[in-house]
């Protein structure tokens, strides 16, 4: 199993007012991953991925914040070797 992973981030803070921000986020990775097992599970996958968040932040006093957050995350992909060389023996019967 081998992965090589590249990612950048960058982070925006955009003062709207004295009490209102806006506060964006980016992120980008480049995913390569292969995976060879003795079953003959072979896999070799190049992922582009993404994700960030937007979110609004209002502070109602100097002791109370409050905020509003969208975000999109992801998971990168995997294989389990075990499940896909066994289903490979099924289907050769």
């Amino acid at each position: 199993f081998k992965t090589d992973n590249v990612a950048a981030y960058g982070q925006l803070h955009t003062q709207l007012s004295d009490k209102l921000a806006l506060v964006s986020g980016l992120r980008f990775e480049q995913r390569d991953v292969s995976y060879a097992d003795n079953l003959g599970v072979n896999l070799d996958t190049d992922d582009n991925l993404w994700g960030g968040h937007i979110t609004l932040e209002y502070q109602l006093s100097d002791s109370l914040f409050t905020y509003a957050l969208v975000s999109r995350g992801y998971i990168g992909g995997g294989v389990n070797g075990l499940i896909t060389g066994n289903s490979r023996c099924i289907q050769a019967w």
